[in-house]
């Protein structure tokens, strides 16, 4: 029987340490299984393990041989230990004598996995029994990894309590699976039943019931997933405080074990623990698509995924709990209604940016369990350690070995040729730097060994890796094939997640929290990719061409032989060109490092028009900012990075004003049309026919109080508020700033004129023409540059 295993946990059994896991099989029934041949264990070098017997003893250790060594080759020892308990004791006892250890700060389920190799979908053999928790128990199966997507059913919960979350009003409960069109809609509130009440309304008397009910439907459902916005740190967190007090069992499980909360300090990391099921928030999820939001609430997730939100509007400095508790009151289809579509909200966000299958999936590649799965350290090191043991080697226990210093160089950047440029074309390193890893063979264990020996390739910055082929390169390679194949059979979430992992590999070696980290390591990638990018510079430049801008990873290339050539043809040169440019970096490496290269310099883009602004003080140029116009065979569109128009601290007047001088810009509309668009803007802001367009939206990054030696205007604003809130919303007035729904003087048009519009124009003025300062005044005498031709040429 084939099936997934949902959570893979570790409890005792007569005084050992053993593994259990539950989840769910191909026939949609549950299973659960135990294993006992897998115990506890870490590593000391040998040269370490001589004359602790007594130590051993007390511990209950057996000291093992082994043919494995550590990184740098010294021979190590196993020992095993009957319980975690009795592992964590002896590696703190070693820790005081100063002896080094190997593995030993694993989590146990973790270590499994790596032994074992069990992530995703599994093939069960062996003999089970039926069991009250799940359908079928297994003792010692035989396990083996086969492909295959399980059929997972997931639960999104919503929970309304009082504005102090110490008593509940009510709740809901969305439940479907992932591979079909089942699905269930329920909402629990405390109260009488009403004639009223929408269908699938169940109203229980008390509190106690309510929780009692809750229970008793989330084991019915049986869920493999449980989720909802900010789920763990409120919702099921408020459940169990309130469980508690009712003296409720709180087991929402696959095990007769307590369901249980663990705390972070830090915003999103907390987690909740129930047994054979993974808790996945939906709010720390949807961090990982590819869109921007203004914030993550709900609701602004939501309206920008799906055109719509929630049922009820509360405005942020409103009480929210007391406008819902009032429609729990004496409205209850209102309430059924927002409590209902809160949960339906969650799973169409999942559904419709595919979250689940993008989890599932890297779940899989990086052998962690859903709750992890997201985790850029946990990965590579899993998937690095795995890599280790079949060669015979293992990792240091964290803390053990590391390096303090962590990789400072970043990725390159050419300074920007400022103005407005013609047929530009767009060439980008795919996935830079784990190409780089591939090509020159960047790898913890070949970085010891080269450093070690003094022989290898060499770095700019003078980090050394051995030539032997290595780990990490090896990993890249079948990621890169796993990726193409996963492209070409149209399976996109495989595919993006192959990319994001890889794309984490360099991140993660710069930064302590990773045990094979170190810094000159990291930095030898980040050297290696600076050279890249200026090697290519020289070569476009010889090529006669001019590299108007560059940054880490990606050329922007001024090809005036364009201007003569269709569509179809200067496309047609860009594949040309980048195919060029690969075979003559493949030979320059070769002959420098005596390297394969794998790097892949691609024709990304065309832009018709391409415009690199100013500073804006007029004296230097701005990095990370450019607009062009972008054309392919099927299509134009405006493209702008970094620039105002794409910024959320502007308002959204100055944001489309930007667009819409960018667009006639590029379209060579005459200067004075320009200049028409701009005055009647002007005309009809000081009207008062774009108020809506004038608001600011600034996050409030610190406590109100904490603002003593200056105070912003957006602090100022959200001062005028009743109560405090996370991203203040308000607009300059003759009074100064006052936040939206408090707005009590007359909008200061000419604020915006001075801050907002004038600062837009200045940016393109220059390149369009006319003159910035008298286009956003009244008056028209002298408003064109002398040097401007009348056919409105460059």
């Amino acid at each position: 029987m084939r099936a997934y295993p949902v959570d893979i946990f570790h409890g005792l059994l007569q005084g050992k340490s053993v593994i259990y896991a539950a989840g769910r099989l191909e026939n949609g029934e549950t299973f659960g299984l135990l294993d006992d041949r897998v115990p506890p264990c870490f590593y000391i070098r040998t040269s370490d393990a001589s004359g602790l017997d007594a130590l051993w003893q007390k511990h209950r250790a057996q000291r093992q041989s082994t043919d494995w060594t550590t990184m740098d080759g010294e021979p190590v020892q196993r020992l095993t230990l009957p319980t975690v308990r009795d592992l964590r004791l002896l590696e703190k006892d070693l820790d005081h004598r100063g002896i080094r250890t190997y593995e030993a700060d694993l989590d146990y389920p973790q270590f499994y996995r790596i032994r074992t190799g069990i992530h995703g979908m599994v093939r069960l053999e062996g003999l089970w029994q039926p069991s009250r928790h799940v359908n079928r128990f297994y003792i010692n199966p035989t396990m083996s990894a086969v492909e295959g997507s399980p059929d997972l059913r997931v639960l999104a919960l919503d929970i309304e309590t009082d504005a102090q979350a110490s008593r509940l009003l009510g709740l809901s409960l969305v439940s479907w699976q992932l591979q079909s069109s089942q699905r269930t809609e329920e909402v629990l509130l405390i109260g009488p039943p009403r004639a009223d009440d929408p269908p699938d309304t169940h109203a229980l008397p008390d509190e106690k019931q309510l929780l009692q009910r809750f229970r008793e439907r989330v084991l019915a459902l049986d869920p493999d997933i449980i989720t909802g916005w900010n789920v763990i740190d409120f919702d099921l967190t408020v459940l169990e405080k309130l469980s508690k007090k009712h003296g409720i069992e709180f087991n929402l499980g696959r095990t007769k074990e307590h369901s249980f909360g663990k705390q972070s300090q830090y915003f999103g990391k907390g987690r909740m623990v129930i047994r054979g099921r993974q808790v996945l928030d939906a709010l720390q999820m949807v961090r990982h698509t590819l869109t921007n939001f203004e914030d993550l609430r709900l609701n602004t997730v939501a309206q920008e995924l799906l055109g719509r939100g929630k049922t009820l509007a509360i405005e942020e400095w409103e009480d929210a709990a007391q406008k819902i508790e009032q429609a729990w009151r004496s409205d209850r289809p209102a309430f059924c209604q927002y409590v209902l579509e809160d949960s339906r909200l969650v799973r169409d966000i999942l559904i419709r940016q595919g979250l689940l299958d993008l989890t599932l999936t890297r779940s899989v590649l990086t052998h962690l369990p859903l709750e992890k799965a997201w985790g850029s350290v946990a990965a590579f090191e899993t998937l690095y350690m795995g890599a280790l043991h079949q060669r015979g080697m293992v990792a240091p226990t964290r803390g053990i070995d590391g390096s303090e210093e962590e990789g400072g160089t970043g990725g390159l950047i050419l300074n920007p040729v400022v103005g407005l440029h013609e047929h530009v074309l767009v060439f980008d390193f795919k996935s830079l730097y784990p190409s780089v890893m591939r090509t020159f063979n960047i790898d913890p264990v070949a970085f010891i060994q080269g450093m070690k020996e003094g022989e290898g390739i060499t770095a700019p910055n003078g980090a050394v890796f051995a030539r032997e082929p290595a780990i990490l390169p090896g990993i890249l390679h079948e990621f890169f094939q796993h990726r193409a194949a996963a492209r070409e059979r149209g399976q996109a979430a495989a595919a993006y997640s192959y990319k994001i992992i890889m794309n984490s590999f360099y991140g993660v070696l710069a930064t302590d929290a990773c045990r094979f980290a170190d810094g000159q390591l990291a930095d030898g990638i980040t050297t290696l990719g600076q050279k890249l990018l200026l090697w290519m510079q020289t070569y476009f430049t010889k090529r006669g061409f001019q590299v108007l801008y560059g940054d880490t990873d990606s050329l922007f290339v001024a090809v005036p032989e364009l201007s003569t050539m269709p569509l179809a043809e200067r496309l047609a040169l860009g594949q040309k060109l980048s195919q060029e440019a690969n075979e003559a970096l493949a030979q320059a490496l070769w002959a420098e490092y005596q390297v394969d290269s794998h790097m892949e310099l691609e024709f990304e883009e065309y832009f018709r028009y391409f415009f690199l602004p100013a500073d804006r003080q007029g004296g230097g140029s701005r990095a990370k900012n450019y607009a062009g116009l972008q054309k392919d065979e099927r299509s134009e569109r405006l493209e702008i990075k970094g620039m105002e128009a794409v910024r959320s601290d502007w308002t959204p007047l100055a944001r489309r004003l930007q667009r819409e001088l960018l667009a006639m810009l590029f379209q060579r509309t005459p200067p004075a049309q320009m200049v028409t668009h701009i005055k009647a803007v002007i005309r009809a802001m000081q009207a008062g026919q774009l108020d809506d367009e004038l608001v600011y939206r600034k996050r409030i990054r610190k406590p109100l109080e904490a603002y003593t030696r200056t105070t912003p205007p957006h602090i100022k604003a959200a001062r005028l508020l009743p109560r405090t809130v996370r991203v203040v919303r308000y607009v300059m007035t003759s009074e100064g700033p006052q936040p939206l729904g408090f707005v009590k003087a007359p909008v200061d048009h000419e604020h915006y004129r001075i801050k907002q519009i004038l600062p837009i124009v200045e940016g393109l003025a220059p390149f369009a023409g006319f003159r910035a300062d008298e286009a956003c005044s009244g008056h028209t005498a002298l408003l064109f540059k002398d040097d401007y031709d009348e056919d409105h040429s460059l």
